[in-house]
């Protein structure tokens, strides 16, 4: 009988430490608010990797929460929850945080309020999730749009977007030639712009796109005609097939006309700027899925591990299981270095930010790039003199250096250089960056990590995956997939921004740059 109320305490004493990793495995903090003492008497210990403060801090009145709200959303937020406490319902509200090293998080608040027959509210209950990404994403959206609209409303021409011959977009340009509101034309068959006589020649060339630019007469909403040239190039917007068409206005006379070169710098920019945007909306998506599945395998390791020590404590030595149950044990810990590795990618390893010279810690880290290194591999250092303070987990920065160095190991397998250099830039031109650095990176001073290598390089196509978790181009049984992966999140966790460039035969480099501390 002793036996069995040991075994249900400690079954229960499982059950208990289990819910508490559950909880703790959520991706938000997780709260609860006392209303008939006024105090928060419960909060899970995410709290403290999202804001930076103990979880002691925040339980108790809503002085220290009210406190860390941004000073421009802390009237509205407080009116808003003190409603919640008296009339009751759901509340879902974006506003600003600040962490305990100064910077802004954004981040969602879904409250639900628990009532009793008489309508009064006992409970409040609450989620609050970081959507500090999700508002940069959807910035970016947004500025990208806002800088095509700009180059195009700039543009003399008329630019058109059509698919099908149905009309999604029209320049300022467009308007003013046309008179037409934008929406009278946006939704509309192209074909209502054209002169009666040529809109079989349009159907033609919608049928069967062409790049020859063609004559027509357009067709103005007073009924007058006008001539143009017209000019068009075929794309992809969202996924579909667009045509994006430049019509001349030859009626006018020595007006500055587009070139055959800005409509391809046009083109090129829409294009571009459509790529980035998937591009970071898939990593970002990527990282949330695998985070995610990260904390459940987590969950699962937790639980066979904590049973394989129980059954190892209750096994004698010289129970031929024995072994076996440590190879359980050892197999578990090492799937559980997996989910590390995971973590860091999607950016839910907790990290431990600290002050840290970035050009010290490459000199402290050389002697163990060149044991992992082929002798056949030189290794070069260029590491300035000059401190370049960082806000990042010192071991976390080491992982990078060996990540990236293990992976020019494998890309020189016949003895190359490896080179790395630390340095310092200032960005003070965002569009200068984005256009010759390849990255997005907003003006401010950053700490520059360089790693280069003389190996077989990378096509262009292999490039667009390097960051994916699982994507490797080594023979099976070589590689986890999970470096560059890894790489990639410990940047982002950094707030850093990461540029490759590379080309087939002519080796790769990464430059990684971290705001300065």
């Amino acid at each position: 009988m002793a036996n069995r109320l040991v075994t249900d305490a400690r079954n229960d004493d499982l059950d208990r430490r289990r819910l508490d990793q559950i909880i703790d495995s959520v991706d938000a903090v997780v709260w609860e608010w006392d209303a008939s003492v006024g105090r928060l008497d419960f909060i899970n210990s995410r709290v403290e990797s999202l804001f930076g403060f103990p979880r002691e801090r925040w339980r108790g009145d809503l002085e220290f929460w009210a406190s860390r709200i941004h000073a421009h959303d802390r009237e509205r937020v407080t009116r808003d929850f003190d409603r919640l406490t008296r009339e009751g319902g759901q509340l879902r509200t974006e506003y600003r945080m600040i962490h305990a090293d100064g910077r802004v998080i954004c981040v969602e608040d879904i409250i639900t309020a628990e009532t009793d027959e008489s309508g009064k509210v006992l409970v409040l209950r609450g989620l609050t999730m970081d959507i500090t990404q999700r508002r940069a994403a959807r910035r970016q959206l947004e500025e990208s749009e806002e800088r095509f609209r700009l180059i195009s409303d700039a543009v003399l021409d008329a630019v058109m977007i059509h698919e099908a011959g149905i009309m999604i977009y029209v320049n300022r340009t467009t308007r003013n030639l046309l008179g037409y509101d934008e929406g009278e034309i946006v939704g509309q068959p192209g074909a209502m712009v054209v002169a009666p006589e040529d809109r079989d020649k349009i159907a033609r060339r919608i049928a069967q796109p062409r790049d020859e630019p063609i004559e027509v007469m357009l067709l103005r909403k007073d009924g007058s005609t006008f001539p143009v040239e017209v000019h068009g190039r075929s794309g992809t917007l969202g996924g579909r097939t667009v045509r994006i068409v430049v019509a001349r206005d030859l009626s006018m006379v020595n007006r500055v006309r587009m070139t055959e070169a800005e409509i391809k710098d046009l083109t090129q920019a829409l294009h571009e700027s459509q790529h980035q945007l998937i591009h970071s909306q898939k990593l970002e998506a990527i990282g949330r899925v695998t985070g995610s599945v990260a904390h459940d395998f987590n969950n699962l390791l937790t639980v066979i591990l904590s049973y394989s020590e129980l059954l190892l404590g209750d096994t004698p030595e010289s129970d031929a299981r024995r072994e076996d149950l440590q190879e359980i044990q050892r197999a578990a810990e090492r799937a559980t270095s997996l989910t590390r590795q995971l973590l860091a990618f999607s950016r839910k390893q907790p990290a431990q930010a600290q002050r840290v010279n970035l050009s010290e810690i490459v000199h402290d880290t050389q002697k163990m790039m060149r044991r992992l290194l082929p002798d056949a591999i030189e290794l070069t250092l260029d590491a300035s003199a000059a401190p370049h303070f960082v806000l990042a987990d010192p071991g976390q920065l080491e992982q990078i250096l060996v990540n990236l160095a293990v992976n020019a190991g494998d890309a020189m397998p016949h003895g190359g250089v490896l080179s790395i250099a630390t340095d310092e830039m200032e960005v003070t031109d965002p569009e200068y960056a984005s256009r010759y650095m390849g990255v997005d990176v907003p003006t401010g001073v950053y700490a520059v990590l360089s790693v280069s290598d003389t190996g077989h390089g990378m096509t262009e196509e292999t490039k667009s995956h390097i960051f994916e978790p699982f994507y490797t181009t080594k023979p099976k049984g070589k590689g986890t997939g999970l470096g560059l992966a890894t790489v990639y999140g410990i940047v982002k966790q950094a707030r850093g921004y990461i540029w490759v460039y590379s080309k087939l035969g002519a080796g790769t480099t990464f430059k990684i740059y971290l705001p300065r501390a």
